[in-house]
């Protein structure tokens, strides 16, 4: 690599041995090695590289850190301003991006990013409809990020976020995580909070419950730092049941962040809160004290249930009260009352809610769970035929619904009933997908 930057010669062999000590031969660091020799006047290029001063009088700083801060020092003032804030944008920087959030003559913005280029801090690639920036290596950004005091760097995100609205206003949704990170590096908490509200909740429509998890802790830790008031715990009342709800799906109910979760919800709800939301934190409480064997806590639980839905008859209400119904029925041994309300809820669903979109208030869809669990019920009530039928409606329902937590849900409840069945093959190929399923999507639990 040395030679492609300095060539052949023997006259250079000496500079090659000192760099190749000084970096360990990392190429990285060679190459910001010879870059910082050239910007200094140490070396130069007329064709042919040469040393014009002695070995013994150059100073390559130690770390490659040091070389790019160097560096970047030794930069032009308006090259430096430019490249700490293309550093604040990110690693990727679209023109429309900079120039919105540099509002510099064109040809002064084109001069100044030449520059950076052939520095080699930056290079151009191909894009789709707008030029687009890359900083050469994650370290550059990285050390010219450090180099901005930090009040200037809260004042470049907040330049960012405000750029980033106007560009995209009628496609706002699709960058909720930018708005949410550069306003929350801001200062400006109540834009933070609410973009990363936002890109919570997206996320969870996308079944990216990680990202989720991400988003609602983060807008938590925002609400810590508010004044209590009603609006601030309703809010937080909000994003809890909504935490709730991605950590029963990634760590499970008997997580003790699911149960902080709900509990603090719990203590929350006099607040105020949507239907929805109100049932979503009775939901989770049900399915603390049911996960956690205290079934006579989730008898009460979902009474507590099924007076709500008296009052908010809401078809996605009844359907997944009844879900709740048929799963503590079977877990008592009340095999034909578990049936009872299968069939019950089934036909519920395909005859009012097959074609509507059904809020997920746990970790599966009730249909899928109704078709698994019906499986389980009919075999243990002797009748196997129907119960293959059921186990088959569970796996074709959930891939109809491209729901990722249902469909491995289902291939586990499917890989279940076969070993009920005695069929050790067919049990091992479903529980491997399942198996696999569940570690793609981040849904751990799912494999105890």
């Amino acid at each position: 690599m040395l030679s492609a930057l300095l060539g052949d010669g023997s006259d250079l062999a000496p500079l090659r041995r000192v760099i190749i000590e000084k970096t360990e031969g990392n190429p990285f660091f060679m190459e910001e090695t010879v870059q910082v020799l050239l910007d200094e006047g140490a070396l130069v290029r007329n064709g042919a590289t040469r040393l014009i001063r002695p070995i013994s009088e150059l100073k390559i700083p130690p770390t490659v850190q040091a070389i790019l801060a160097a560096r970047i020092d030794r930069l032009p003032r308006d090259a430096k301003d430019l490249l700490q804030t293309l550093s604040v944008i990110g690693r990727e920087l679209p023109m429309s991006l900079i120039s919105a959030v540099l509002p510099r003559p064109e040809e002064e913005l084109a001069r100044t990013l030449n520059q950076l280029q052939n520095g080699e801090f930056i290079y151009e690639q191909p894009a789709v409809g707008d030029s687009e920036y890359v900083f050469k290596h994650a370290l550059t950004q990285e050390v010219s990020y450090n180099s901005l005091l930090q009040e200037q760097r809260r004042q470049i995100h907040g330049q960012i976020g405000e750029a980033l609205e106007k560009l995209n206003a009628p496609s706002i949704d699709d960058h909720l995580d930018e708005l949410a990170h550069h306003y929350s590096r801001s200062g400006n908490s109540a834009k933070a909070l609410d973009y990363h509200e936002r890109a919570g909740l997206r996320a969870v429509q996308r079944s990216a419950y990680g990202e989720a998890m991400r988003h609602f802790t983060a807008a938590l830790e925002l609400l810590e730092r508010m004044p209590s008031d009603g609006e601030r715990d309703r809010r937080e009342f909000a994003l809890q049941t909504s935490l709730g709800a991605v950590l029963m799906a990634t760590k499970g109910w008997a997580a003790e962040e699911t149960e902080r979760a709900y509990f603090r919800a719990e203590a929350l709800a006099a607040t105020g809160a949507t239907p929805e939301q109100q049932f979503a934190l009775l939901t989770g409480l049900f399915g603390l004290a049911y996960v956690g064997g205290k079934l006579n806590g989730a008898r009460e639980r979902l009474k507590q249930i099924w007076y709500f839905v008296d009052r908010h008859p809401d078809p996605v209400f009844v359907l997944d009260a009844t879900h709740h119904d048929w799963s503590l029925a079977l877990s008592a041994g009340e095999l034909e009352n578990s049936q009872r309300y299968i069939e019950r809820g089934l036909e519920l669903f395909e005859s009012k809610l097959r074609s509507a979109t059904v809020p997920l208030y746990t970790a599966h869809h009730p249909a899928v769970c109704g078709y698994a669990f019906g499986a389980q019920v009919l075999w243990l009530r002797g009748r196997p035929d129907a119960a293959r039928h059921y186990a088959n409606q569970t796996i074709s329902l959930a891939r109809e619904l491209g729901d990722a937590m249902s469909a491995a849900f289902a291939l586990g409840m499917k890989a279940a009933v076969h070993r009920m069945m005695q069929e050790a093959q067919p049990a091992l190929e479903t529980a491997k997908a399942a198996m696999s399923e569940a570690e793609e999507l981040g849904f751990l639990h799912v494999l105890h």
